[in-house]
């Protein structure tokens, strides 16, 4: 199968790396100078793993133009199924099934993305304040973020970022991201250096990378089709 390549970013990066949006092309992040020809053999070289995230990709594509019970979200990591109530309460994660009064006529992404919002500043919250007292480092504030591209920042001032993205993620690669930046309060780049220091707290580091290049797609399975 031959993909359509939609745009190529290029930047200051030593890899090359695939996603597929909305429509089902790609977008490619590539090194500065790298040719497009390049580009197109390495995603010949990926075709079999590219055929299997296009079709999750055509599949979460397709989940998103209508709700239904039985719908799967996720949240921290596990797979909850949709299940509709009659009782005005907030959408709430039960058991296995994540409930929620809904009607027909509301908006019900919106009220799944703020229900995520609310989750996760307050877990990201407390998750900070665990993390950073045991690196031994302080930041001055924390917030919330809708980046399409960052799952975390940390400014000159000392805030620390977070994409509320994230709360859908499972709590080990939510505690990366977290470390992730607050390695940043004492190394503001990605050197050696950088990168030691967050294998000091996080060992398993290149794993989670990993899982943001194959599964971070996951994460945005709410977005709107628009």
């Amino acid at each position: 199968m031959e993909f359509e390549i939609k745009e190529i970013i290029y930047s200051k990066r030593k890899s090359v790396s695939m996603q597929f949006v909305d429509d089902g092309k790609l977008l490619v992040k590539a090194p500065v100078g790298m040719s497009y020809d390049e580009i197109k053999k390495i995603v010949i070289k990926h075709s079999l793993g590219l055929n299997r995230l296009l079709k999750k990709h055509l599949e979460k594509q397709k989940s998103k133009a209508e709700l239904k019970e039985g719908q799967e979200f996720y949240f921290l990591g596990k797979i909850y199924k949709l299940k509709f109530s009659d009782k005005a309460t907030e959408p709430d994660f039960v058991s296995e099934e994540f409930t929620v009064y809904f009607k027909p006529t509301e908006n019900w992404r919106e009220i799944f993305i703020n229900f995520y919002k609310k989750q996760a500043k307050e877990y990201f919250n407390e998750r900070l304040v665990i993390i950073s007292k045991y690196m031994g480092v302080s930041y001055s504030k924390f917030r919330l973020s809708n980046a399409k591209t960052r799952w975390g920042t940390c400014n000159s001032k000392k805030t620390i970022s977070l994409n509320w993205r994230l709360i859908m993620a499972n709590p080990g690669i939510i505690d990366y991201v977290i470390v992730h930046e607050l390695c940043h309060l004492r190394h503001p780049n990605h050197s050696r250096y950088f990168w030691n220091e967050v294998a000091k707290y996080f060992p398993d580091y290149r794993e989670a990378r990993k899982w943001f290049r194959d599964e971070g797609y996951l994460l945005f399975f709410l977005e709107n089709d628009k």
